[in-house]
């Protein structure tokens, strides 16, 4: 218990999540984890604490009170662009509504609380250049990324009127083993039922994709530096094709030839180039440990074993 009492609290929501389990890995060893989702268990035994609770609801509050947490990590969520055209309630209803009661209890709670905020490349939409950095305008072109913005004015509003500290991270084009949604884990299942593959796009639209065993890297780097009241683009800095990345797939899922046909289709919400100006992440001394076609490789490992 001692030792509890020296280490600083973190609240992670989503802590059973693609995310949220990572970060919690990473920081486990430093920090008291107070980790919150909504299954009974503790699906990755990473928390100090677990609180089974269905964001939003009015306990949060009580919560806050209890544990009393020095940051409070939000992963929790929806994360699917599509989702979020053809369900906006259900995906505004799980951003901007839970982030404002999170913001809320904490304010409530009259608790010293850093709120560290995973937001999403998604609220610059179709960027005018390229590399975009942080004081680029947010032009989304998705529920998800106007939501992921609406989230991210609450936040500069509890900031600026109630003086709640926050980092907010907009991040790219997370992937690694774990992930049971988008552009990989699609190409993993048709790379499974057939030789041919059918994808969206022209393949020469890019996304800048960083594994989320350095998304967590670069969370410590800023819990580390201790940085506030600021805006991180967290990536690679490398903008990379659909294309390449099919190619990756198919080179390490399978030994026989597979044929990949583009539509030349873009679905609605989706950007065409992304490349981020990580430039500011760097400068805290964040560097990337695993090569995009390394990480790959781990992915489609992985997909191979379940």
């Amino acid at each position: 218990m001692e030792d509890h009492i020296k280490r600083k609290k973190i609240l992670i929501t989503g802590i059973n999540g693609f995310i949220g389990s990572n970060i919690a890995k990473l920081l486990k060893e430093k920090y008291v984890i107070v980790g919150l989702d909504t299954g009974s268990v503790d699906a990755f035994n990473l928390s100090d604490f677990y609180v089974q609770m269905i964001l939003p609801n009015s306990d949060i509050e009580g919560l806050m009170k209890t544990f009393e947490p020095d940051y409070c990590i939000h992963c929790a969520g929806s994360a699917s662009v599509g989702t979020s055209i053809t369900n906006p309630g259900v995906d505004f209803n799980s951003g901007p509504t839970v982030v404002f009661q999170l913001l809320d209890s904490i304010r409530k709670s009259r608790i010293n609380c850093r709120f560290i905020f995973l937001s999403s490349a998604a609220v610059y939409g179709n960027p005018a250049q390229l590399p975009i950095d942080e004081e680029t305008p947010l032009k989304p072109i998705s529920p998800y990324g106007y939501h992921k913005m609406i989230s991210e004015q609450l936040i500069e509003e509890f900031a600026v009127v109630y003086g709640i500290e926050y980092v907010i991270l907009r991040i790219f084009s997370c992937f690694g083993e774990g992930l049971k949604k988008q552009l990989l884990w699609d190409i993993a299942g048709k790379l499974k039922q057939s030789n041919k593959i059918n994808l969206f796009g022209t393949g020469d639209e890019t996304r800048d994709f960083i594994n989320v065993i350095d998304l967590a890297l670069a969370i410590n780097v800023i819990l580390t530096s201790d940085k506030k009241n600021e805006v991180f683009n967290i990536a690679n800095g490398k903008q990379v094709k659909i294309s390449e990345i099919a190619n990756y797939m198919c080179k390490h899922y399978s030994t026989e030839d597979k044929d990949v046909v583009y539509n030349n289709e873009v679905r609605i919400g989706d950007p065409l180039y992304w490349q981020a100006d990580i430039s500011k992440i760097s400068r805290l001394g964040f560097v990337s440990s695993i090569d995009l076609e390394e990480g790959i490789k781990r992915y489609c490992q992985w997909v191979k074993s379940l």
